[in-house]
């Protein structure tokens, strides 16, 4: 009976592990942008986290992640999950496991000392877009807009992929089976009496 309790034990905590491994976390890094004249505005990078892999060969694959953020050096802004809304919408598409197009549109309103900052990103396979506006409440003479492109694809890359090789939970599982099925059958042929 105890033996039964320990194997159950063990198969609940392999399927939670098996369920945990099944996100996948991607990281952007875009492109310089080119903005404004006397305007650095760096590029736009970013994370999104998935509930589970994107399908490897799938065009125009229309996710939800569990949690996004991007950032970009102009206006120090930043949008991210609370701030994305509606608005935020991502588009993959793969070709042999390989992220190949996409379309990624997030906007968002971040609150500042004196007004807000509004941040709008769209990135594509052809390019990213930055526009961002500082805008302070009822006093617009110090509103102003930066515009940054590029038009050179950023970079997505596998975060989940570059992790440490994991043992396949079916295998685990089956190799745990097997390692207790004979630690009980050598159990059950122990002898009580002496020799």
């Amino acid at each position: 009976m105890r033996t039964l309790r320990y194997l159950l034990f063990v198969l609940f905590c392999c399927y939670c592990w098996n369920a945990h491994s099944q996100e996948q976390t991607l990281t952007y890094t875009g492109a310089p942008l080119s903005g404004q004249q006397g305007i650095s505005p760096g590029y736009i990078t970013g994370q999104i986290v998935l509930a589970a892999p994107l399908n490897p060969n799938e065009a125009n694959q229309i996710v939800t992640p569990l949690s996004w953020g991007f950032s970009t050096p102009v206006l120090n802004s930043g949008l991210d999950t609370p701030y994305g809304g509606p608005s935020a919408s991502f588009d993959f598409s793969t070709v042999n496991g390989q992220i190949v197009g996409w379309t990624v549109i997030a906007n968002s309103n971040s609150p500042a000392a004196d007004g807000y900052i509004q941040s709008f990103i769209d990135l594509t396979n052809a390019g990213d877009t930055f526009v961002g506006t500082d805008s302070q409440l009822g006093y617009c003479p110090q509103c102003y807009q930066v515009t940054a492109t590029s038009s050179t694809a950023g970079i997505w890359v596998d975060g989940t992929a570059a992790a440490a090789p994991e043992i396949d939970p079916g295998s685990a599982l089956g190799g745990l089976t097997l390692l207790l099925g004979g630690l009980a059958v050598m159990r059950g042929r122990r002898s009580d009496a002496p020799i």
